[in-house]
């Protein structure tokens, strides 16, 4: 959705490069490289090692 309105509201560039799907190539049109799914599952693999991290040290209420 972001996509959408990022042309419409005139938003910045930085807000469409937030989006992974303007990273990953189309894939029958060009040629798909490992490099970008690659940084996008990587950046995925430290949000999840961060989150499970704040997750293990909130305080539960044990």
């Amino acid at each position: 959705m972001a996509l959408l309105f990022a042309d419409a509201f005139d938003w910045p560039d930085w807000f469409d490069a937030a989006s992974p799907f303007t990273h990953t190539p189309n894939a029958p049109l060009r040629t798909v490289t490992a490099a970008p799914i690659l940084a996008i599952a990587s950046s995925a693999l430290v949000g999840l090692a961060l989150g499970f991290a704040g997750f293990r040290r909130r305080d539960a209420g044990y």
